[in-house]
């Protein structure tokens, strides 16, 4: 019994550093996007004074011509 909470012990701590590293991967591509966007938050599309119908709009800097919307 003592082998199997060994091995149970191993893979779960396996699992742990594999998702962190994943995580930690994942932090860095945000931070990189943060870099490489003007970001322009909370701008209405209608006037009519509700929150939903704000948005946030992320802007490539450099962008010579205009971008596509989604």
């Amino acid at each position: 019994m003592n082998n199997f909470v060994a091995v149970l012990f191993s893979e779960k701590t396996i699992l742990k550093i594999a998702l962190s590293l994943v995580f930690l991967a994942l932090l860095s591509q945000i931070a990189a996007a943060q870099n490489t966007y003007a970001t322009h938050t909370n701008l209405s599309y209608v006037d009519d004074g509700n929150v939903s119908h704000k948005l946030d709009l992320y802007v490539p800097n450099g962008a010579a011509s205009p971008v596509p919307l989604i």
